[in-house]
């Protein structure tokens, strides 16, 4: 070796001790995992359990695994999960499909050891953040260019590039538009650049007709600036959406003319109902609500997939069929695991929660973090937010910024989780997969489920 190169090696042990280095390559197996969740839609498996992403979750977990100092988790909310995990056991059990039920129902956990994970990364590192800030600038500026390169004039509105279904796309790019809010760096270019991006992501929102993901974006905001109280900041969000809107009044080339904003305005205002504005969304909660009752599933639930089981095994008759998600978390909860499920679901959340609200000021990341998990709540109201793995992964990550934000709960009444343990849960996930890479859902959804 020559000296060169040595002086290079004891500059950079001089400066980057080992736990940095290990944290830096967390942050960039970060990037990757966040980057494949939204690219992964190309993957043309759909089976309901996300098996590529499930896999690229697994891998990043097992990769970060050794550089992780320590996992810890406060007692009372590892109380709460373990007996949400006995329960989801018990409703998988009487789903008539154990293993796809629970296949399904493995992505819960994951996103419980993602946020276990990322936390003392975020305590340990400052502006964190930032990996999501370039991760939604990628994926915008990605579709921006797929758009408006499409080979011939038009593409189906159902079917965009990269995403696969055009409400989907508005649901990620609405989410990483909040997340631009990000500091862009003391750089007047930088933060001009992050800004435009933030406009365009907006814009692609208005365009894909995502009703859903407006409200969020709006709710999101009005939460950042609230908890920042910062004028300027609710100033420069107004700015962007009247910005945005005007923008997306322009259709891009490879859009076809029924979606922006006036399709919004007269899907909403031509509706002859409730029911119809809200695309036969409330028929859909209601009887599937009804049929859980008369047939005794209200309370146990029909395992992981348990709307689509329920049409697939047990021929519940839906008024707008086809669906493998009810556009309504809660109501998908209630499908999967009964009330039970959800009590549990909801007391975990508020338990995390509580702690972290308590705190008088949040810094923007903070409020951001804050924001993103409102705007993923409001979205998955209305949509399949909280079905796909995709944001199952961002929710987790949000929740691990938020708890990392509580330095109280990685001193006092937690329990460190041994990292053998974590390794045979990892490798227990990927053999339940593999074992039913032949299941599809069996409805006849916009992809091949059959």
């Amino acid at each position: 070796m020559n000296p060169g190169s040595s002086e290079l090696l004891n500059e950079i042990r001089k400066h980057c001790t080992k736990s940095e280095i290990g944290a830096v390559f967390c942050l960039a197996a970060l990037f990757g995992l966040l980057t494949f969740a939204w690219k992964s839609h190309s993957v043309i498996l759909f089976n309901g359990l996300a098996t590529p992403l499930t896999f690229a979750v697994c891998g990043y977990l097992l990769m970060t695994l050794p550089m992780a100092s320590s996992w810890v988790v406060e007692k009372k909310n590892l109380i709460i999960l373990l007996l949400l995990s006995a329960w989801i056991l018990i409703a998988d059990t009487q789903s008539g499909q154990f293993l796809p039920a629970l296949a399904r129902d493995t992505h819960w956990l994951l996103v419980a050891l993602l946020a276990v994970s990322i936390t003392p990364l975020f305590r340990r590192l400052d502006h964190v953040m930032v990996v999501f800030q370039f991760v939604s600038a990628t994926c915008i500026l990605a579709l921006l260019v797929s758009l408006f390169g499409e080979p011939g004039s038009r593409i189906h509105w159902l079917r965009p590039p990269i995403f696969g279904h055009i409400r989907h796309l508005g649901l990620t790019i609405g989410l990483f538009t909040i997340l631009l809010y990000l500091p862009g760096g003391d750089s007047q270019r930088s933060k001009l650049f992050f800004r435009l991006t933030r406009i365009a992501g907006m814009s692609l929102v208005i365009w894909s007709g995502t009703r859903a993901s407006m409200l969020g974006i709006l709710v999101a905001l009005v939460i950042v600036g609230l908890l920042i109280k910062e004028k300027q900041f609710l100033i420069e969000a107004v700015t962007d959406i009247a910005v945005a809107t005007l923008i997306s009044i322009i259709l891009p080339p490879a859009l076809p003319s029924s979606s922006g904003l006036f399709d919004i305005f007269g899907r909403t205002v031509r509706a002859s109902s409730l029911d119809q504005a809200s695309s036969l969304r409330l028929s859909m909660w209601t009887e599937t609500i009804s049929w859980l009752a008369d047939h005794e599933r209200l309370f146990w639930g029909a395992g992981g997939n348990g709307f689509a089981r329920i049409q697939t095994m047990w021929h519940a008759v839906m008024s707008s069929p086809g669906h493998v998600q009810p556009h309504n978390a809660i109501v998908q909860i209630l499908a999967d695991w009964g009330i039970p499920g959800l009590a549990l679901s909801l007391a975990l959340i508020f338990s995390i929660l509580l702690s972290s609200i308590r705190r008088s000021h949040a810094d923007l990341s903070r409020a951001l973090a804050f924001g993103s998990l409102a705007y993923i709540f409001v979205t998955s109201m209305f949509d399949a937010t909280l079905y796909h793995l995709e944001f199952l992964i961002y929710f987790s990550v949000v929740m691990g910024v938020i708890i990392a934000g509580n330095q109280a709960s990685a001193r006092v009444n937690s329990i460190r989780i041994p990292k053998s343990f974590i390794v045979v849960m990892l490798i227990t996930v990927i053999g339940i997969h593999l074992s039913v890479t032949n299941y599809r859902i069996g409805l006849p959804w916009y992809f091949p489920t059959r």
